[in-house]
């Protein structure tokens, strides 16, 4: 990878709005911004790129529209565990970007947003791209907002933000800076920088002592209780840990999508990586105790309600968000606090405790169930007919790709088969699945496995999507070709906007709709048109040949895979969520 070079070294003898903002987010250690320049904020661009040139410290990402900075910026968080920078300008850009950083707000994925806003001189004056309320906009999906009109006030500004994005619930933060204090000049007193620090917090906090005896004494009292690995373990590190109580005390182990890999698909304890998957289904149907890590009972975890979960069983739930701890499902212990951290004090008390390995019985029935299952799919996953099968693809996908390596999701059915099925290859690493989850918003998956390549380089990087989510964002494709960013896009192709269309059929009982048949597009050509590499594969033999040119190429890469229109598996699980009472 190369981001692209400039040879001028134009220097300023003054110090602006724009080197304040560089230099606050340089002491928190970013490494890239994502956006779109604008000339509100054209301040900021110079000095990063002065910066860029001279010191090559932090890099700025140009990108095609700005829904894909936002993105680009999740993802490169999701996989490094480090923050970033997107940014765009007044009234359209930042109107643009708020689907990029509407994926993190609802999977807490923390960003910083950088946006400018007019000159006070200016509001109510009918100015170009003027009359927006920014703030009012952005505020649903940040949890915390600071706008700056003094130059002065910068820097205090944009670690006011750092604090608040480091302090609880990982989410983004958004600061916006008038085009005058991104343009004036600052005095020797808003220069000053402190270290992190001095600041805010930088160790994550553990739970209430008496909080975890509490959990202990239920833990001590269970005969089938059950892990729910979340997104909050990944994020916080928490794995070894989990794993190491899973593993001990031979409790079944399954995870949530953003938990993905948190414990091993090879571990002797782990049971499904989706509440879908056959050990986890009847599971959380039996089990006693459950024990919910980092995660909310939301509809990724049928809401935590009967007949899908046992009205009965026991809730532990660990959350570094209070407003997560009891909602959708009451619990008996509400443990506030780093998951990390929480887990070492649990480990430590059960041992102090004495609790002993929990029957093997339950453990074994989940983990055949789970084995069960995915034999059942084999015939599916190794069909060679034509159209391809999308569970074949999927399958050579996960086959091809190692442990390490990322893979990243974007769009309705193929999306649902990739995550339902994702654990029955090989294991995944943690912190190398990416999919918008929490909001399910189209057009993440080109600017995802972007900023996953730049946060992780020396991984593969695959992304797959649907023919119709695709298109949000294909443009991107000239962004990897411009900065040298190789990793290979494959298209599942079933000419259709596949969710709608099954609920058409089931409910509406129509073969054929105006609105969800999609014709084939030339992908090939379009990417082809951008520099990539690519390639049209029909034949299911070919996928990994194809995946292996594909990655040899050392460019951004695609991949179009006509696949044979299938309803996913699945739809007994859908049936009780609907049927569910709120």
């Amino acid at each position: 990878m190369s981001s692209k070079k400039r040879t001028r070294k134009s220097k300023k003898d003054s110090f602006h709005g724009g080197d304040a903002l560089l230099q606050a987010i340089i002491k928190e250690d970013i490494d890239y911004v994502f956006g779109i320049p604008g000339g509100e904020f054209i301040d900021f661009l110079e000095a990063l790129d002065r910066r860029e040139n001279e010191h090559n410290d932090i890099h700025y990402i140009g990108v095609r529209h700005e829904q894909a900075a936002g993105n680009m910026a999740d993802a490169y968080a999701r996989v490094s565990g480090k923050v970033s920078v997107c940014c765009a300008t007044v009234g359209p850009g930042f109107a643009d970007l708020i689907p990029g950083v509407a994926p993190a707000h609802f999977d807490n994925v923390p960003i910083l947003v950088v946006h400018p806003q007019m000159d006070k001189k200016f509001d109510d004056h009918h100015r170009l791209q003027q009359g927006l309320d920014q703030l009012a906009m952005m505020k649903p999906i940040v949890k915390y907002q600071k706008s700056i009109d003094n130059p002065n006030r910068i820097i205090w500004g944009a670690q006011k933000c750092f604090k608040e994005l480091y302090s609880g619930c990982p989410n983004p933060v958004e600061l916006q800076i008038r085009e005058d204090a991104f343009h004036s000049q600052v005095e020797a007193f808003g220069q000053k920088i402190l270290e992190p620090r001095q600041y805010r917090n930088i160790h994550p906090p553990a739970g209430n002592p008496e909080a975890i005896k509490e959990a202990v004494k239920i833990l001590k009292t269970a005969e089938k209780p059950m892990i729910v690995s979340g997104g909050g373990v990944a994020s916080s590190g928490a794995w070894k840990i989990m794993r190491k109580i899973s593993l001990e005390y031979g409790i079944p182990a399954c995870t949530t999508v953003m938990g993905i890999g948190t414990i091993s698909s090879e571990s002797e304890t782990f049971i499904g990586a989706t509440l879908n998957g056959g050990g986890v289904f009847n599971s959380a149907r039996d089990t006693d105790v459950i024990l919910a890590l980092g995660t909310k009972f939301s509809f990724i975890l049928g809401y935590g309600k009967p007949p899908i979960w046992n009205a009965n069983a026991k809730v532990i739930q660990v959350d570094i968000d209070p407003l997560m701890l009891g909602k959708n499902r009451p619990i008996d212990v509400g443990i506030l606090g780093d998951c990390r951290v929480v887990l070492e004090q649990l480990y430590n008390e059960m041992k102090k405790a004495k609790i002993e390995k929990f029957p093997e019985e339950w453990l074994a029935e989940a983990v055949k169930q789970r084995k069960d299952a995915i034999e059942m799919e084999q015939n599916k996953m190794k069909s060679d007919k034509t159209p391809i099968h999308p569970l074949r693809l999927v399958n050579d996908i996960t086959e091809f790709m190692e442990p390490e390596d990322i893979l990243c999701t974007d769009g309705g059915d193929i999306t649902t088969m990739l995550t339902t099925h994702v654990d029955f290859t090989k294991p995944r690493a943690p912190r190398t699945y990416l999919t918008s989850i929490g909001f399910g918003h189209l057009g993440v998956g080109i600017p995802y496995a972007i900023g996953a390549k730049l946060a992780k380089p020396s991984a593969k990087v695959l992304n797959l999507s649907g023919d119709g989510s695709v298109l949000f964002n294909i443009q991107e494709l000239y962004t990897a070709v411009s900065y040298g960013i190789p990793f290979v896009c494959v298209v599942a192709d079933n000419c259709s906007w596949g969710m709608i269309k099954n609920n058409e059929k089931s409910t509406w009982r129509r073969r054929e709709s105006f609105c969800v048949d999609l014709d084939e597009t030339g992908f090939v050509s379009i990417a082809k048109g951008f520099g990539c590499y690519a390639e049209k594969v029909d034949n299911p033999t070919e996928i990994k040949p194809a995946l292996k040119r594909a990655f040899d190429s050392k460019k951004p890469a695609l991949i179009h895979v006509p696949i044979k229109f299938v309803s996913p598996e699945g739809t007994q699980m859908l049936k009780m969520m609907r049927k569910l009472k709120f």
